[in-house]
């Protein structure tokens, strides 16, 4: 059975990690001799605010997978958005056969098994629980917070505020013998003022 790497919460990593050992196993079939692929999802939230009034909410969510091929001394590497398992066969296969017609690569293998034996399994907290327990409320509340700071100024003509996060989540998985899933978490705040200038 192929390494591991810890995770805070295995159940959420289960599909992205079939859609990469799929992915490996297509290509392997296909006839690509090493393959390494990655299944990531990620979603992200902003929320704009300009003088006390709510101007945007924009959320967004992606998948997508890349894998890296090994074919007959050559190397390639792709990537899709469609992880339909009949749609991501075919694009796997049609990406070995078109590795087959590049250069030779030489200097391109595969990592080594023996480099990543006996690695650390432990938690880098690259993800803070807080961030995606965050509600529409709290950040209302924050954006107006901003806003209230930044127009206590006297010249203050008008004022915007913005806060944003995102989670992601990647597993990888490849003929060598790896498995690994990593997440993590992202956010950002920030407000900005237009001030008098003078008579301007």
């Amino acid at each position: 059975m192929p390494d591991s790497v810890v995770s805070s919460d295995a159940g959420r990593n289960d599909e992205l990690m079939a859609r990469s050992e799929q992915a490996v196993a297509v290509a392997l079939k296909a006839g690509a001799d090493n393959a390494w692929a990655w299944a990531s999802r990620s979603r992200s939230v902003e929320t704009v605010f300009r003088d006390q009034a709510l101007e945007e909410v924009k959320e967004s969510t992606s998948r997508s997978l890349s894998i890296s091929l090994y074919v007959n001394g050559r190397f390639s590497r792709h990537s899709t958005t469609d992880l339909r398992p009949a749609t991501l066969d075919g694009f796997i296969a049609e990406a070995v056969e078109l590795t087959r017609a590049l250069e030779v690569d030489p200097d391109r293998l595969i990592t080594d098994p023996r480099l990543f034996e006996g690695r650390a399994e432990i938690e880098l907290d690259r993800s803070d629980p807080d961030i995606s327990r965050l509600t529409p409320e709290d950040r209302i509340t924050l954006c107006q917070a901003m806003i209230e700071r930044a127009g206590r100024h006297e010249k203050t003509i008008s004022a915007s505020a913005s806060v944003s996060s995102g989670q992601s989540q990647v597993a990888g998985y490849s003929s060598n013998g790896f498995a690994g899933f990593s997440e993590g978490t992202s956010a950002w705040a920030g407000a900005e003022a237009t001030l008098h200038d003078g008579d301007r």
